[in-house]
Order: structure tokens, then C-alpha cells, then sequence
């Protein structure tokens, strides 16, 4: 195809306006992607510009010449051609306004948008006329849905607030899904240690918002609709025993499963950062309409760098996030949590989510569990929630199943009321009272997390239903009643 849409100064400019002035790029940069440019020496700068951002430097002439001459090929590319030579003296240019990085940025999406319009429509009239089927016709179709939307993004403008309305307006109600922990349209990253047990959660959730039924029999659910289930991790033979338990422990007739509305995919191989991939996830919600999709889990649904912040602003800005904003269906993304350390104490164990920070950062909710995988119990918490100023209480959780074993689900408690009864009846078996060590580990080892189990105790001798002292400096003893000596520290 001849002639295509482009703009060769506006792609130069944007790339010497960055150099001209690098903190340009940091806000700029999950916009500047390969398709952007229609000149291959950009395309290659471009390049140049992710693989120094990525080592944590500034986009300047002295860090993209020490790049560019890290690889042969590419130095003799930029080193010892005319046209290279001229891109790299281009970068330097003067008289290219440093503060209209995104005038020129804009400019050049515009023509890229429209390159990738012709591009689509002539390979799909190609494959109609050479005899290719609709299916898979529809399949091309949607790899280049992606792509087009950007012309649609360019003509809707930047999408703005009305502070004045806002201000004159009554308070809208938060549009919960599942009260206190999950709203319409959120991103919420859940995070565990393998095993667990954040997969059958999630299910439970997927389950309680398909049917309306109480999550883990406590949480309501304000909104039902159809949910998706994308599982990259269990076997269809595993999956298909676990749904079946937890339907019969909710009491829902199995003759009756097939009206639940719930979807459930595994082990197709769906890549978000490839277009089959993520074409495939857009045309499962585009064509259901999901209140709720659950992805389990993160590492699966990629091949990026997990510990770049930049590649995984890029998974969840250019493929989940998207998707939420335009159909207003609710994101769980499962995660791995790392094993904690002696200096997580001083840390929320939100920050034990594995990789880059951007991962718990971008989204509007964190969910952490934890436990001991040697048991059936587990402490559910909500680390982050955008809806609200404080966040629901911890949950103790815990996995049962039936006699015959047929049947399964999940319990759970508030885990703070949990800890204010368990802390008096702990103590009132030790007349000389316990350490503060002693007693957090019988509590955590109850499933109540140390940061409840600390608050809870500090609660509980302000109120005076639990006694406390210091003992040698550092050492806390806690008691219940009149505390008998027994000369321990």
C-alpha cells in the first residue's frame, strides 16, 4: 500500500522534544509505542529511548549514544550512515519547542491511527477475496479492533470532571458490587502465597456475583450479572471438581448450574500483551457483558518483565484498564505474594505482591490472604480501597467441606471481633499472664494478622478488660483479672 498517512516532522520533533527535555518521557512514555512511528530509524530511537528508561536513566544524548553503541549492528546503523548520523543530529535541534512533546505526540497518533485503518481494511478485503473463511475473518477483525479505537479515543477528546457539577450535586451512592470491598469498574489486585487458597475465593466471588447469593456467606453482594472466569493455572478436570463442591455447598440445585451465569475459560493460553490474546478477552466481555472477570493469575497472561514498573503500566494502562473503562466491568487480577521476612513487620503486607510497585499501585483496590497452608483458615484483608476513607474489616476465613465431601465452601468471620474474643480466653488460661510474643503467636497462629492482633490488644487494655506492664525495658506482659507471680520475665 502506497502512501500512507504520516507525519516524518511531527516524529522528529517529538523525539527531539523528549531529548531536549527528558521528563517528558516519564509522563509520556506508555503513549510512545512501536506503531507510532512510520520512519524505522524512530521506531528504532524509540526503542533506544524504553531500554534507558527501563535502567532507571534520563532519555539524553550522552545515554542514548553509550546505548546505541552497546550493540554493533545498531552503531554502525546510527554511527555510520548518513541517515542515522542525521537522525541523532536531529536530536539536538534547537529550534524544536521542548514544551510541545505533546502537541507532536498527538499529531503522530493521529497518522498512525490511520495507517493502521488502512492496513486493517486492505488485509481483511485480501483475505475476503481469497476465499477465507468468516471465522476466521471475525478473529482479524478483532486483532485490528484494538488499533482502530485509538481514532475514536483521538476524536472523544480527554475525558474531563465538571468541578462546579460536582460540587452542586448530591453524593452518589458507591456503586458496589460486593459491599465495602469491590465496586463497579475497579481494578483490584488479590495477592497470595501458592496455595493459598485466593483461587477459591475468587470463585466464591465469581459464584456470589453470578447468583447473588452473600460472599463467603457474609458479604453482600449489591450487583449481579454475568462473570467470567479466565483460569490460566488449574486443569478443567480440577476445576470442574471444584465448582461442583462449592455449587452444592451453596445449596444451588447442580441440575441447575448451567442458568448461573457464570463463564468459565481455562487454559486457552490468552496473552494479554499479544493481539489474539487480548482480542480474544475483548470479544468474551464485548459479547456477554460481564458485571465481574476474574484473571487467575497475572504471570500467567504475560511475557513482560514483572519487576519493570514500566512494562506493567503498560500491561494493565494499554490492555486490563482499557477494558474496564469501556465496558464498566469490574477486574480481580490474582497475584503471588513473596514468603514474608523478619523485616516485613514494619511494612503492610500489601507490599510483599511480587515484582514492580506499579502493579499494586495502578490498581483501585489490594487484596491481600494469608495463612498457614496447613490449615483450612485464612486472613482475608483489604489493603487499598478508592471508594471509601477507611477500609472493611480483615476476614477470617475458612474452608470446609461436607461429611461425604461432596459438597465445599467457604466461611468467614470479621477477624477483629474474632480477635477481641480469643485474646481474654487465651489469657484467662495463664493466671501469670503471657508476653506480647507469646501471645501474638497463639493469635496468629488462630488466623487473626499481627497488625489486628496488636490493635485489637491495645484496644483491650485502654478499655481495661485486659491488664498489662512492662517488664526488664523491652518485654510486655499481658494478664486478665489479678495476675499471680511466678517470678518469670
Amino acid at each position: 500500500m502506497q502512501d500512507l498517512p504520516r507525519n516524518l516532522d511531527a516524529e522528529r520533533a517529538l523525539l527531539t522534544s523528549i531529548v531536549l527535555d527528558p521528563r517528558h518521557y516519564a509522563r509520556l512514555k506508555s503513549r510512545i509505542v512501536p506503531d507510532l512511528f512510520d520512519h524505522e530509524l524512530h521506531r528504532e530511537l524509540a526503542a533506544v529511548f524504553r531500554r534507558i528508561d527501563r535502567d532507571g536513566l534520563d532519555v539524553t544524548m550522552v545515554t542514548i549514544l553509550a546505548e546505541i553503541d552497546r550493540e554493533e549492528k545498531l552503531s554502525n546503523r546510527f554511527r555510520l550512515t548518513p541517515d542515522g548520523m542525521a537522525a541523532l543530529v536531529a536530536l539536538t535541534d534547537g529550534s524544536v519547542p521542548s514544551n510541545a512533546a505533546e502537541s507532536y505526540l498527538k499529531l503522530a497518533e493521529e497518522h498512525a491511527a490511520k495507517r493502521n485503518i488502512l492496513r486493517a481494511t486492505e488485509e481483511l478485503a485480501g483475505m475476503a477475496t481469497n476465499g477465507s473463511n468468516a471465522a476466521d475473518l471475525a478473529r482479524m477483525f478483532h486483532v485490528y479492533a484494538r488499533k482502530m479505537e485509538a481514532v475514536l479515543t483521538i476524536a472523544d477528546g480527554i475525558r474531563t470532571v465538571d468541578v462546579a457539577a460536582a460540587l452542586n450535586a448530591t453524593l452518589p451512592p458507591v456503586p458496589w458490587i460486593a459491599d465495602g470491598w469491590l465496586g463497579e469498574g475497579d481494578l483490584v489486585i488479590f495477592g497470595g502465597e501458592w496455595a493459598s487458597g485466593k483461587s477459591l475465593i475468587a470463585l466464591d466471588l465469581a459464584i456470589s456475583v453470578a447468583t447473588g447469593i452473600h460472599w463467603m456467606g457474609r458479604i453482600p453482594i449489591a450487583k449481579t450479572g454475568p462473570v467470567l472466569y479466565v483460569d490460566e493455572e488449574n486443569n478443567s478436570r480440577n476445576v470442574t471438581r471444584r465448582l461442583s463442591r462449592m455449587i452444592r455447598g451453596r445449596n444451588l440445585d447442580p441440575d441447575l448450574a448451567a442458568s448461573i451465569p457464570l463463564r468459565y475459560l481455562t487454559k486457552n493460553h490468552l496473552r494479554l500483551d499479544a493481539p489474539n490474546g487480548l482480542s480474544t478477552l475483548r470479544t468474551e466481555i464485548e459479547t456477554h457483558r460481564h458485571v465481574l472477570v476474574v484473571l487467575d493469575s497475572l504471570i500467567r497472561f504475560h511475557g513482560a518483565d514483572e519487576n519493570s514498573n514500566t512494562d506493567m503500566a503498560a500491561l494493565f494502562g494499554e490492555a486490563i484498564v482499557p477494558l474496564a473503562t469501556k465496558y464498566g466491568c469490574a477486574f480481580v487480577v490474582l497475584d503471588h505474594m513473596r514468603k514474608p521476612s523478619k523485616d516485613d513487620e514494619r511494612f503492610d503486607q500489601g507490599h510483599r505482591v511480587r515484582g514492580a510497585g506499579d502493579k499494586a499501585g495502578v490498581g483501585d483496590g489490594l487484596w491481600t490472604v494469608e495463612g498457614d497452608r496447613e490449615t483450612d483458615s485464612r486472613t482475608l484483608s483489604c489493603r487499598k480501597n478508592r471508594w471509601e476513607d477507611s477500609l472493611p474489616p480483615a476476614m477470617s476465613t475458612k474452608w470446609v467441606t461436607s461429611e461425604d465431601e461432596t459438597a465445599a465452601w467457604i466461611e468467614c468471620k470479621d477477624a477483629t471481633l474474632s480477635a477481641e474474643a480469643a485474646i481474654p480466653s487465651i489469657l484467662a488460661a495463664y493466671p501469670s499472664g503471657m508476653l506480647a510474643s507469646e501471645l501474638y503467636d497463639r493469635l496468629i497462629a488462630q488466623g487473626t494478622p499481627k497488625r489486628s492482633a496488636i490493635r485489637t490488644v491495645k484496644r483491650l487494655v485502654s478499655t481495661g478488660q485486659i491488664e498489662s506492664r512492662r517488664e526488664r525495658g523491652r518485654f510486655v506482659r499481658y494478664w486478665v483479672g489479678t495476675l499471680v507471680e511466678d517470678g518469670s520475665v
